[in-house]
């Protein structure tokens, strides 16, 4: 491989982590609505590396490392620690269990990733919240508690901030983004995609905080009863199957008795 190919997609992780540094900065100054900007710009220069790496066919091992070291401080670190400093600094020794759990569990996540994508499987799936998402869940959260502080969600916000660590450390099966994105490309067309894109703006414009809010939960709900759900159908589908061999069993007695 040429080694100038891998020069561009190094460079967008690295705007990703450096983006996290800055988000790291700004909680040190209680800038916690910049610190969440910061943090969803390195989300779109983790998504930019990937598509980058593989439109220039420059996927390397280094550029795998380097990845989940900058994921690690921008989805890990710097969220949980904003957290942490935001609204559980009062909480003592709870709330630094609770993120130092969201942080081991981005760690871990990031980890998993590297481990099964060395053992690709064909499905479009993770398991696992991603870390990306677990960052946009918590960050969203905070934007939202900035802009209208309610008092059930600064009470649930801790548990959520557990949550999103557990369920990165889950084996609950997520959609991976883009392949729901080319779905809805592909399934809403004419008119009905006018109407979408447009109120999907109109709502960015007007209550980002809301809308951000609903699409990380939406998403991290969606794992949750997908899974469920997969889960229920193999527990059914194993007693019809052991069923379906006793039967067979039986034919094949019937038939050497005769």
């Amino acid at each position: 491989m040429n080694n100038r190919r891998v020069i561009l997609p190094n460079i967008v992780t690295g705007c990703n982590l450096l983006f996290g540094i800055f988000a790291l900065m700004l909680v040190l100054t209680e800038d916690y609505a910049m610190a969440c900007i910061c943090i969803f710009i390195a989300m779109l220069f983790d998504f930019l590396d990937g598509q980058v790496a593989r439109w220039q066919q420059a996927t390397s091992q280094f550029g795998m490392e380097f990845d989940s070291l900058s994921d690690l401080v921008s989805f890990g670190i710097a969220p949980g620690l904003m957290g942490f400093a935001a609204y559980m600094r009062e909480m003592d020794e709870i709330g630094v269990f609770i993120c130092a759990v969201y942080m081991l569990a981005c760690g871990i996540r990031l980890a998993k990733f590297n481990v099964l994508a060395s053992k690709p499987t064909g499905k479009k799936i993770f398991y696992g919240l991603p870390s990306p998402a677990a960052a946009g869940f918590v960050c969203s959260t905070l934007l939202l508690l900035n802009k209208f502080d309610n008092a059930l969600i600064v009470k649930l916000f801790p548990l959520s901030v557990l949550g999103a660590g557990i369920l990165m450390v889950s084996n609950v099966k997520y959609p991976v983004p883009m392949s729901f994105l080319f779905f809805l490309k592909h399934r809403i067309t004419g008119l009905p995609r006018v109407i979408f894109i447009g109120v999907f703006a109109f709502l960015f414009v007007s209550h980002a905080e809301i809308l951000m809010y609903s699409v990380f939960s939406i998403y991290m709900i969606t794992g949750i009863i997908r899974t469920a759900f997969s889960t229920k159908t193999v527990r059914y589908s194993v007693p019809i199957q052991a069923q379906s061999e006793t039967i067979l069993r039986k034919s094949r007695w019937n038939n050497r008795s005769k």
